[in-house]
């Protein structure tokens, strides 16, 4: 069990963390890249500033979690739940969202999905003017 552990900076770059319960760990910094987490508990876990760059969070659970400036470019995240996560300039360019939960979320025009697959992504209506997978530009003056 690595619940509540402070795992701040660490190197887990393609370690196998499958069904790993990190409920409420702080993984602010860490490398993560390639990690497998796929159906990992990452509820109310810190991943500010983490890097998850190619990794396997699919069925993943990481409602209420912190990713802040995390960075998940072309990570794989298929029937993940981000319920109520704070997802505010986090990048999932390229990224699988596919079957992704986010209602509740907190995005904003800085929340980065270029190129990923959004393709059954729950979402609440006021967060789908943030879903842009374009280059387009986005004016917040708009946004309420």
């Amino acid at each position: 069990r690595l619940e509540g552990l402070d795992l701040t900076g660490a190197n887990l770059a393609a370690l196998d963390l499958t069904a790993a319960n990190l409920e409420a760990a702080d993984l602010s910094g860490a490398n993560l890249t390639g990690a497998q987490l796929r159906s990992a508990t990452l509820t109310r876990a810190h991943l500010t500033g983490a890097r998850l760059a190619d990794a396997d969070l699919g069925g993943a659970a990481l409602d209420s979690a912190v990713l802040f400036e995390a960075r998940l470019s072309h990570a794989y995240l298929v029937e993940a739940t981000l319920r109520n996560a704070d997802l505010r300039r986090t990048r999932f360019g390229g990224a699988d969202l596919g079957g992704v939960d986010l209602r509740g979320a907190m995005l904003t025009s800085e929340t980065f999905f270029l190129g990923a697959n959004v393709a059954g992504l729950l979402c609440d209506p006021d967060q789908e003017p943030y879903l842009r997978t374009t280059a387009e530009p986005l004016d917040d003056s708009t946004m309420k």
